[in-house]
């Protein structure tokens, strides 16, 4: 079911494959970085996505869309459908942070 609908936003967004915060954090320290932290913030996201929903929920916002386009018309799809992940718990949003090592000068 999850990829199910990772694989629809794909097609919507044309994203490429998706991975997780873990799977960054791993290519981050394979690259040498250090200090990484990892943070979810899908708690400070979700005040974002109820906006989005309240503020497209009106005629102008309706009206709008259906003469943006049809590349608009599809993005405004995609949002549904993470928004649908988001409530799912299949979207997360994370934060990493880190320090590039610094590289040991030749004397």
């Amino acid at each position: 079911k999850e990829e199910k609908i990772l694989a629809k936003i794909n097609r919507a967004y044309y994203l490429p494959k998706w991975c997780s915060v873990d799977d960054y954090c791993k290519l981050l320290e394979k690259e040498g970085a250090v200090d990484i932290k990892r943070e979810d913030w899908s708690y400070i996201i979700a005040p974002f996505w109820k906006a989005v929903i309240k503020s497209s929920l009106n005629l102008k916002s309706v009206v709008g869309l259906l003469k943006s386009g049809f590349s608009t018309i599809r993005g405004a799809y995609a949002m549904l459908l993470m928004l649908k992940g988001f409530d799912a718990g299949v979207i997360k949003f994370g934060l990493i942070t880190c320090t590039k090592k610094m590289e040991e000068k030749e004397e």
